[in-house]
């Protein structure tokens, strides 16, 4: 247990927010039952942006604080497993060649692996499955071969020990949800339906069986559903997590539309005002005296405690609304673009 007494006011609303969010996170893993497993693969950069965000946080208060904080910190494993797994957030901060070529390579490599799996007729015909979707309120939020690239070191292989390795690694998220106070999750939704469909083989994808630009889209459509159909709405209440998440992928996908649109000569586009990389930084970390330095700017009982205000002059659930209307805008172009706007998945 944190005493909030020892803390400035900036410091005790990024505890605030700490806590919102290994809740968030502990609700998603105490439920694993109402979701599929692929819903937890896709978490993982989320994972990884809430732990490594808190131990760098607890860090920088002991170095710079008399009175220390007895919370864990990395061990030399942790610190690598955790800022690779985070790196996973910053997906589409990369160019987009680079996006396309990791895509590609991972792709290759199920190809390799389950065509490999099956017998030599099936794998000369391509009768097999080369990559599995998940599917919430019939939208297509992921694919297993994004979250192959999400995964630290991933390879396609029979060796059961990385989950094994995963739990491990992750004791100490286990920790912080402890030490933090947050084991009671959220409420979640009851009425999420989750399908998982495979393709390749007989069973085409909406976008072909071959990587392609439109596979890269179709990713990326995943991404933004992800955020909009479980994000957004697994757990109930509204939790400052959700924004976060909502506008990091907002800020990333938006600054790489317009390379999109220049090689594809797409017209996907979102709203450019609420684009800020302040505000980016401040959703990135729990840096809140970094973007608040005066106590006097805090606004108490505001969910994130003034930063909407000071950034873009608007409440919380404005800024929530706008985003979420973005993401949904650009979930809708999408999805017209690549012709799964009426459901067309063989299901």
């Amino acid at each position: 247990m944190i005493d909030y007494s020892m803390l400035t006011k900036q410091q005790q609303a990024a505890v605030n927010l700490i806590r919102n969010d290994l809740r968030f996170m502990a609700t998603v893993f105490m439920n694993q039952k109402e979701v599929n497993a692929n819903c937890v693969c896709a978490f993982m950069p989320y994972m990884g942006l809430i732990i490594d965000g808190v131990e760098d946080w607890v860090t920088r208060f002991n170095n710079s604080n008399r009175i220390k904080l007895k919370l864990p910190v990395f061990t030399t494993a942790e610190k690598t497993h955790y800022e690779q797994m985070r790196e996973a957030i910053k997906f589409w901060e990369s160019p987009y060649l680079s996006i396309y070529e990791k895509l590609g390579q991972a792709y290759s490599e199920s190809d390799e692996y389950f065509a490999n799996c099956c017998k030599p007729i099936a794998k000369a015909l391509k009768l097999y499955d080369v990559f599995g979707i998940d599917v919430i309120n019939k939208k297509c939020c992921g694919n297993t071969i994004l979250y192959g690239c999400y995964i630290p070191n991933y390879v396609y292989s029979d060796d059961d020990t990385l989950e094994e390795r995963l739990y491990t690694l992750s004791v100490i998220g286990g920790k912080y949800i402890s030490l933090f106070d947050v084991v009671e999750p959220y409420p979640i939704s009851r009425s999420i339906d989750m399908i998982t469909p495979n393709y390749g083989g007989l069973i085409k994808s909406p976008v072909g069986n071959t990587f392609c630009d439109k596979f890269v889209l179709f990713t990326m459509l995943g991404q933004v559903n992800y955020i909009l159909q479980f994000i957004d709405k697994f757990i109930v209440p509204e939790t400052t997590t959700k924004l976060r998440l909502a506008y990091l992928l907002y800020y990333d996908v938006i600054s790489i539309l317009p390379e999109i649109n220049l090689k594809l000569s797409t017209p996907f586009s979102m709203e450019v005002k609420w684009k800020s990389e302040l505000f980016r930084n401040a959703m990135a970390h729990y840096g809140i005296g970094v973007a608040l330095r005066k106590e006097s700017e805090i606004i108490e009982g505001d969910p994130l405690y003034g930063l909407t205000q000071k950034f873009f002059s608007i409440d919380y659930q404005s800024l929530k609304r706008i985003i979420i209307a973005n993401l949904a805008s650009l979930s809708q172009q999408l999805e017209k673009y690549l012709k799964v706007d009426k459901g067309l998945f063989h299901f």
